[in-house]
């Protein structure tokens, strides 16, 4: 299994994960204002997405794990 970061419904748009992890997280415009989304889960390495983890202020940023697709032959 393989981490990635996902950003929930409970983002409130502060703007310190791109400020963290430029190349993974991007704000976008909703009907409810700025939020975050992960643009590149790789982008940035896993200390800095963990300190965008780590000091985001709802906790709206999480590791998913997703399952790696394996080519058999």
């Amino acid at each position: 299994m393989s981490k990635i970061p996902y950003v929930d419904a409970t983002c409130i748009g502060c703007n310190i994960c791109p400020n963290v992890a430029p190349h993974t997280f991007e704000m976008y415009e909703t009907d409810d204002g700025l939020k975050s989304k992960v643009t590149d889960p790789h982008g940035d390495d896993k200390k800095a997405i963990q300190e965008a983890i780590d000091i985001c202020p709802v906790m709206a940023i999480h590791w998913q794990e997703i399952e790696e697709k394996v080519n058999k032959k």
